[in-house]
């Protein structure tokens, strides 16, 4: 059981990781100068690809946090 455990507390905070890269990735394309001369259709079209994203690692978090919390509440 403990192990189990923590192998979803390193799965959890390997999701937590990956999510902090993505979005500062995501936060540096946004501040390039060669994004911001993009037509404004394009930048728009940007955002919203990074906020439909933002759905997915929220759920994925969502995910791995509420698979800990069956385990610790076991």
């Amino acid at each position: 059981m403990l192990q189990e455990t923590t192998e979803e507390w390193e799965q959890c905070e390997r999701k937590l990781r990956e999510a902090q890269a993505w979005l500062e990735k995501s936060k540096q394309s946004l501040e390039q100068p060669a994004g911001k001369r993009k037509p404004l259709r394009d930048q728009l079209a940007t955002r919203d690809k990074i906020l439909a994203d933002v759905a997915v690692q929220r759920t994925k978090i969502g995910l791995a946090v509420e698979k800990l919390q069956v385990l610790l509440l076991l």
